[in-house]
């Protein structure tokens, strides 16, 4: 039987505890770019429901006939006012 020995070290520049911290790195790289993905793709497909709502012809009537109430201030001349029954 024969024993390969290599000083990692010296072949490569790293020693074994960097090429596992390296490892484990690129192992929560990966995981945290495959979360990013996921809720990329998430806000990508919400986008495209309501792209698709808003195509639809039926969607834009109901929002055509909503009922919007609002306060609009008046502004009456003071000749316009009548006074006992005369103008």
């Amino acid at each position: 039987m024969y024993k390969f020995v290599c000083d990692l070290t010296t072949t490569i520049g790293y020693s074994p505890a960097d090429i596992q911290r390296l490892i484990a790195l690129s192992a929560a790289e990966t995981e945290l770019s495959q979360s990013v993905n996921e809720n990329q793709d998430s806000a990508t497909m919400k986008l495209e429901r309501l792209r698709e709502l808003l195509r639809t012809p039926g969607a834009v009537r109901r929002a055509d006939t909503r009922t919007i109430s609002t306060t609009v201030p008046v502004v009456v001349a003071p000749e316009d006012l009548i006074v006992d029954g005369t103008s």
